[in-house]
């Protein structure tokens, strides 16, 4: 059963960017083969926005349904080339997938499963799939991240987090790409194991300035 997320902005003009943590951003992908290890980047991209108007009051709720789309950004030889696209897939912890170009598009099919809880995308080898691709992972209707470039014959990979990030930002043109050391001064949450319902307050404190109250408080300090 997900969780009902209630948020209220009492008094800032900050809108805030809510993020599903990735336990694998360190090691967004892997090689398939005996090849060196992928330059493959993981970038969080904003899973909620939420209202910078003061008292403004929004809902949201968590959930496990994931999904990649991919599509190329590119030929393996950096040349460039018309970009393909899947169809929406949705995916499972422990499932392992795999891509590879079919006419005009791609094609993502699921290839197996594996005991522990990350979720394994490979792209197909170079004499299948000559492209560079980006794996874009969503939670709902929502995009979560995005691991890219990943070239033929490696796997991205994906571990859902136990906790949402809560990041405050000007509501004017937000960003919408963030690497893990960008997100270092959010907020974690991580909802007690008992949490139906959550209600975020976000008010100026103080000293002036804006932070986050949780209600059940965070189950991790």
């Amino acid at each position: 059963m997900g969780i009902e997320y209630e948020f209220v902005n009492v008094d800032t003009n900050l809108a805030t960017q809510v993020f599903v943590a990735n336990n694998l951003w360190q090691t967004p992908a892997q090689s398939c083969h005996p090849a060196p290890e992928p330059e493959s980047q993981f970038f969080y991209t904003p899973w909620q926005f939420l209202n910078a108007s003061q008292g403004a009051r929004e809902y949201f709720a968590g959930g496990e349904n994931l999904a990649i789309v991919a599509h190329t950004v590119g030929m393996a030889d950096g040349s460039a080339t018309p970009q393909r696209r899947s169809f929406r897939m949705p995916v499972q912890p422990g499932g392992q997938y795999l891509v590879f170009p079919e006419n005009d598009d791609l094609r993502v099919i699921r290839i197996g499963a594996q005991e522990s809880q990350t979720i394994t995308v490979e792209s197909a080898p170079s004499g299948i799939n000559p492209f560079s691709l980006a794996i874009e992972w969503y939670q709902g209707e929502s995009r979560i991240g995005v691991i890219e470039p990943l070239p033929p014959g490696a796997a991205a990979l994906f571990q859902a987090g136990d906790r949402l990030l809560f990041h405050d930002t000007e509501a004017d043109n937000p960003r919408q790409r963030y690497t893990q050391a960008d997100l270092a001064g959010a907020t974690a949450y991580k909802a007690p194991a008992y949490a139906r319902q959550v209600k975020v307050t976000f008010q100026k404190r103080g000293d002036g300035k804006a932070g986050y109250t949780f209600s059940p408080p965070s189950s991790v300090s």
